[in-house]
């Protein structure tokens, strides 16, 4: 019985090890976005171009916007800064919502962050996948109104 229980104990402990240095190769998704926003240099390195970004469009001055893709180069990027709270570093919090009690989001290697007002038009979110262990920025809709 004392060796099935030592077995079982090895056996539990190289899982858990082995499950938490997978996990521990993957960039925290947190880190990255606060970097992500501060740094102007590791935004451009972290960006897939050319990047695709969806917004609406006037299209001949007509009074209903229309939604049009178009392509940025890295030559044509401008740094963007994200809201105030990202370079909040104390005495701040953030909203997380989870789909599960246990408040781990799922390894699908996707992140959309959006940014969404209240009653004023503000419409954005940034869709970022993992690659090689690192997120990237890969589309952007800009939607607000």
């Amino acid at each position: 019985m004392r060796i099935i229980q030592t077995l079982l104990f090895v056996t539990l402990t190289s899982l858990s090890f082995s499950a938490s240095s997978i996990s521990e190769k993957n960039e925290s998704f947190a880190s990255f976005i606060w970097r992500f926003f501060k740094y102007s240099d590791f935004q451009i390195n972290r960006i897939e171009f050319p990047v695709e970004i969806l917004r609406f469009v006037d299209e001949l001055k007509s009074l209903r916007p229309v939604l049009g893709k178009e392509q940025i180069n890295k030559n044509e990027w401008k740094h963007i800064l994200g809201p105030k709270h990202f370079g909040c570093q104390r005495n701040c919090f953030d909203i997380n919502v989870y789909d599960n009690f246990e408040k781990k989001l799922n390894n699908t290697g996707k992140r959309v962050l959006s940014l969404e007002g209240v009653e004023n038009g503000i419409n954005s979110s940034y869709y970022f996948k993992l690659k090689e262990n690192k997120w990237y920025l890969v589309k952007i809709e800009w939607l607000s109104t």
